[in-house]
């Protein structure tokens, strides 16, 4: 359950997590997109935090919220150990170039997880 964790912003939902990393714990928000196929991670959050990343074996084309393709091909993922609540999972998160928010959960992973939204 994300009760009490959530912030609404407009028509936007946003909550609190940790990540994991070899020697700490960074407290962070994340976006739920349930336009997005995927997860997605800041690859500015990524390197600040020296999150490993890996090699896709293939490129992915990032298709915008517009319809259109992003500019350049999607070429490293990351697996992050993620808490919220009491909820701990391992997930896959593709790298972009985002500024606004450091992860977007997408479709994937609310049907994976399927949270309790209040």
């Amino acid at each position: 359950m994300v009760k009490g964790k959530q912030l609404v912003q407009g028509q936007q939902f946003v909550f609190k997590c940790k990540v994991a990393t070899s020697n700490s714990h960074i407290d962070t928000e994340a976006l739920t997109d349930s336009g997005a196929t995927g997860n997605c991670i800041s690859t500015l959050f990524a390197q600040r935090h020296n999150l490993p990343t890996f090699r896709l074996k293939q490129p992915l084309q990032l298709r915008l919220g517009d319809g259109n393709f992003a500019m350049a091909p999607i070429t490293h993922g990351v697996l992050a150990p993620i808490s919220h609540a009491e909820h701990v999972s391992e997930e896959l998160f593709y790298s972009v170039p985002m500024t606004t928010y450091d992860f977007i959960f997408g479709t994937s992973w609310l049907e994976e997880h399927n949270p309790h939204i209040d």
